[in-house]
Parts: structure tokens; C-alpha cells; sequence
């Protein structure tokens, strides 16, 4: 608890590195830390701890410019962290975070950071040093009332990658020296981040997870979130999640799946191009037989009462004469799809596989006819077999 506090509840696995406690007794920023990692392969199980800045982090030298990389691969679980003032957990490469409670946290702290924010640390790991890569946070509680964010993607600038200076933060035009040793100046970038059973209870202001919505607008490149999973979280705080909107392209191959947002603002700065909402994400079949060249031919497949935006189909063959897998014939049918005030249809034309969907983007503005959206079906290709049956799938939001 504040200076007082002592290290608990280490396990050390593998026999690789070392966990110690230092709270009160490190140089500056790095006093009141719990737990500081200094090796790869290690455990904290269990235990209770209150106060100081961080509960468990990487570790780092003693001056700024100190570099104790490689702190990969550790578990946390069943801790148990009372009003931490800046974070519970600094996530690096490999961390793994199960069971954590961390609440009553300090005005302006975050439960979680997915890798450092602060300027002259840097935690490396992994063999693309720079990245911050395959991580999670999974069935843990959070509870703040003066929050910015409860889990935060961190924006840490450019680091040198390679040379004797690997790790520094940097500038492209080489501010603290140019990167020696033939490194480069790049940006810190994360992914394959998995948040997933989790509880957000409270804030203040911000966003329970923050993904670069708190960046601000700067010049220059800036790092990039990718392949990340949020799924069946329970949120008692609003917003929910904020996404980085300069340049949505930064944030990709997001998976959003079912979650319980409870909240009046569950997305801040979301578009499609970012990844897939399963929750905004639906998706209507139907089932055509007896297919021909010609037929069926405006045929309506869909019917939305209001305007939506049809994002993708997919169609799948089956063949109910022939065993096992059920193959389709040599030539299989081709649909083209339009809206029913007869435009062209956007996009390539649906071609139908062996029991598996052909993912065929085929987007539609909404513009709805009497107040409503429809796609018709064009069959634009003969099947080998007549006998063939197609289930032809609309995604839409």
C-alpha cells in the first residue's frame, strides 16, 4: 500500500528470469510499482495489493535511456488491485491477464495499458521488437468514477528498430541522434489483442476501451491496432469503445462480437472499413432450385423496411443426388444482384463453391423505393446439374 507496500503471491515458471517487488525503492517514475517483470516465462497467481502507480509492468532501467527488453510471455491471474494511480496492468508482447479485479482506481489512471504511454519507456518483445503482439485480457473487472479509459491502446510514437540504439523513442528526422547501428526510426504498432468476458463498471470521462480515440490529431505517421477480438464484455460505463477517427485506416481487422453494451454510446468513431460488428452485422438466406440461365430473373430475395446498406453475399452449392460432400457440378450457377430500381448491380458477380460461402463483396447504397430496400436476383450462369440447390446469403447493416 503506498511506499509501505511489499511484493505477494510470485510464482516463477519455467525457470526463466525473475519477478520482483519494488514499491518506494526506484529512481523517478519508477517508485510504486508492485510487481516489475524482469523476465520472460514468468507467473503472478493470486494476492492482494492497494495503492502505488502501477500493480505489474515490464521492467525497465533505472534511467530513462535503459533499455530491459524481451519481458514477454507472462501470466497474471487472480489479482486483486485496489486504487492503483496511473494502471493495473502494462500489458507487453505475450502477457496474458486472467481474473484481474482492479478498481477504485485514481483520478486519470487506466486498468489496463496494452503496452507503455509514457514517452522514455519502452518494453520490447518478441522477433519484431518493436510490435506490441498477441495479448489478452479475459473474465477481469473493472471499476473507476474518474477515469479516462479502463483499457487503453497506448500511442507511444516511433522507437529505433536494429542498431545499439534499438528501442529509443525517435523521430523520422532522427531527434536523439539518429538511430546508430544501421537501425531505423518506425512506429510502435499493436496487434492480435483479445478482450474478451470482461466487466466495465463506471468511468468519468473518456472511453471504457480506448482504441487511439484519446490520440489527437498530429502530423506524420502514427501506429497502427490490428486483428483485435472484444466479445462478451458487459459495459456499465459510456461510451463503450472509441476507435481512432483521423484515419480509420490505422484500425484493422477488428472483430466485434456479441457484447452487452448497456450504455446510451456503445461505438465512437466506428465505420465498416475498421473490421466486423457482429452485433450490427445481419444476415438473410434464401434457397433457390430448379436454376437455369434466365432463371430466376428479378426475382426478390430480400426485403428491408428502411433504408440499410447491403455490405456482402455469399452463396453455397449442394448437390443432393451425389454422397458425400455433396459436390456440385463442373459449372456451377452464377447470380448477379441488383436493387429493385433496376440499377446494375455493384460490384463482381456471386459464384457459388462446394459447401463453403464464397465471401463476394457486393455493396449497395441505400436507396430505398417506397420506403424500403430490395435486392433482386439475376441468374447470369447455368449449373452443369438442374437438379442443384443454392442457399444464397445478403449481409447487410
Amino acid at each position: 500500500s503506498g511506499t509501505t507496500g511489499e511484493s505477494i503471491g510470485v510464482i516463477q515458471e519455467g525457470g526463466y528470469g525473475a519477478i520482483t517487488g519494488h514499491v518506494g525503492d526506484r529512481a523517478s517514475d519508477q517508485n510504486q510499482t508492485h510487481f516489475e517483470v524482469t523476465g520472460t516465462q514468468t507467473m503472478i497467481a493470486g494476492g492482494m495489493i492497494r495503492g502505488g502507480d502501477y500493480g505489474v509492468r515490464p521492467a525497465m532501467g533505472d534511467s530513462a535511456d535503459d533499455i530491459y527488453g524481451g519481458i514477454i510471455n507472462v501470466r497474471v491471474s487472480g489479482l486483486i488491485h485496489h486504487a492503483a494511480q496511473e494502471a493495473c496492468v502494462v500489458l507487453a508482447t505475450g502477457w496474458w491477464i486472467y481474473d484481474l479485479t482492479c478498481n477504485w482506481l485514481g483520478s486519470g489512471a487506466t486498468g489496463i495499458q496494452v503496452q507503455s504511454d509514457t514517452a522514455n519507456e519502452y518494453y520490447s518483445g518478441g522477433a519484431t521488437v518493436i510490435d506490441t503482439n498477441h495479448q489478452g485480457v479475459f473474465t477481469s473487472n473493472f471499476h473507476c468514477t474518474a477515469c479516462t479509459s479502463l483499457i487503453k491502446f497506448s500511442e507511444v510514437g516511433e522507437r529505433c528498430v536494429g542498431g545499439t540504439d534499438e528501442g529509443r523513442d525517435c523521430t523520422a528526422n532522427g531527434s536523439n541522434g539518429v538511430c546508430a547501428g544501421g537501425g531505423t526510426c518506425s512506429d510502435v504498432n499493436i496487434a492480435k489483442t483479445s478482450v474478451v468476458g470482461n466487466h466495465f463498471i463506471g468511468l468519468g470521462t473518456g472511453y471504457a476501451i480506448d482504441m487511439g480515440a484519446s490520440w489527437g490529431v498530429v502530423s506524420g505517421d502514427r501506429a497502427s491496432i490490428s486483428e483485435t477480438l472484444i466479445a462478451s464484455n458487459q459495459f456499465q460505463a459510456d461510451p463503450a469503445i472509441g476507435f481512432y477517427a483521423t484515419d480509420s485506416s490505422l484500425i484493422t481487422l477488428t472483430t466485434l462480437g456479441i457484447n452487452a453494451p448497456g450504455t446510451s454510446t456503445y461505438l465512437t468513431n466506428w465505420t465498416s472499413s475498421m473490421g466486423t460488428d457482429f452485433m450490427l452485422q445481419k444476415q438473410s438466406c434464401v434457397i433457390l432450385e430448379n436454376v437455369a440461365s434466365g432463371s430466376p430473373t428479378d426475382y426478390p430475395i430480400w426485403t428491408a423496411p428502411a433504408p440499410v446498406d447491403v455490405t456482402g453475399a455469399s452463396c453455397r452449392c449442394h448437390d443432393p443426388d451425389d454422397t458425400a460432400p455433396f459436390a456440385c457440378g463442373a459449372t456451377k450457377a452464377q447470380f448477379t444482384l441488383r436493387e429493385d430500381d433496376g440499377s446494375t448491380a455493384v460490384g463482381s458477380a456471386i459464384s457459388c463453391n462446394d459447401g463453403a460461402a464464397a465471401a463476394t463483396l457486393t455493396t449497395f447504397t441505400a436507396d430505398p423505393v417506397a420506403n424500403r430496400e430490395q435486392v433482386l436476383v439475376d441468374t447470369t450462369t447455368a449449373p452443369t446439374n438442374g437438379d442443384e440447390i443454392y442457399t444464397l446469403c445478403i449481409y447487410y447493416e
